[in-house]
């Protein structure tokens, strides 16, 4: 099977999966397959840059909320849990605004060979951590030397 024909297959086994769930609301799941954040940037960029031109945003007072606007998907929510398959311990290549508060996972097995245990897995995980969303979190206290 060529590359092109396994891409394809993937396409539509997404989209079908898409349409089986989409009246589901308790859980997003973003997937990235090819996907590129250098192009997402400097796509973002571009469109910052255009609607300065035309007066939408003053390049001088720009701020986060302005940059969240003009990315490719501008809907698609923060992400929780990113969760990165087939044995790399790295986030390469993955939403960079949206994951900007993510916790990690990371799985030896390929995505393909994974099955509904693997998320249920990282959820669960994910679900002992506690979160900070940010904030520093507080030094433990020194013991007491007596």
């Amino acid at each position: 099977m060529s590359f092109r024909q396994r891409d394809q297959d993937l396409v539509h086994a997404l989209r079908r999966e898409e349409r089986r769930t989409g009246g589901r609301t308790g859980l997003t799941l973003t997937t990235c397959v090819g996907y590129g954040v250098r192009d997402e940037i400097t796509r973002t960029a571009a469109a910052l840059a255009q609607a300065a031109r035309e007066g939408e945003v003053d390049p001088h007072l720009l701020d986060e909320d302005d940059s969240a606007r003009h990315l490719p998907h501008p809907d698609m929510p923060d992400v929780d849990l990113l969760w990165r398959t087939g044995d790399e311990q790295r986030v390469s290549n993955s939403p960079p605004w949206q994951a900007a508060y993510a916790g990690s996972h990371f799985t030896r097995d390929h995505w393909p060979d994974v099955d509904r245990r693997h998320p249920w897995q990282a959820i669960d995980e994910y679900s002992r951590r506690q979160r900070h969303h940010g904030a520093a979190v507080p030094a433990p206290s020194p013991e007491r030397v007596m």
